[in-house]
């Protein structure tokens, strides 16, 4: 009886170990398209948009998805400066564009991994 449980048991062990997602593979699933390294075309300053909704670039902020089902996707940076960024996800995920609360023209490119 022994002979038989010993593998019935480690197949299943195995087959449990295969059949969930890498947790790294399941957090890109949910993952933002936002979430990543990009370059400011006017100053040349990467900047992160980070998975917990940080940004970070000479300052620190935060970002919020202002219309999470439509497209494209539009953003707002809150930044610890008080500036406030409003910026579209376009080209494919390529570039954010858009302007701050100045009107001050905006284009973030992303920077690839």
């Amino acid at each position: 009886m022994k002979n038989v449980l010993i593998p019935f048991a480690l197949a299943i062990l195995i087959s449990a170990g295969f059949a969930a997602d890498p947790p790294s593979a399941t957090d890109k699933k949910t993952q933002d398209p936002v979430v990543g390294r990009w370059r400011a075309t006017n100053t040349g300053v990467p900047l992160s948009l980070n998975a917990d909704g940080t940004a970070a670039d000479t300052r620190t902020g935060k970002w919020v998805c202002l219309n999470p089902r439509a497209t494209p996707r539009k953003y707002q940076v809150t930044w610890g400066d008080e500036t406030i960024d409003t910026v579209s996800l376009v080209k494919n995920g390529k570039e954010l564009v858009g302007e701050n609360q100045d009107h001050f023209k905006l284009r973030w490119t992303r920077i690839p991994q």
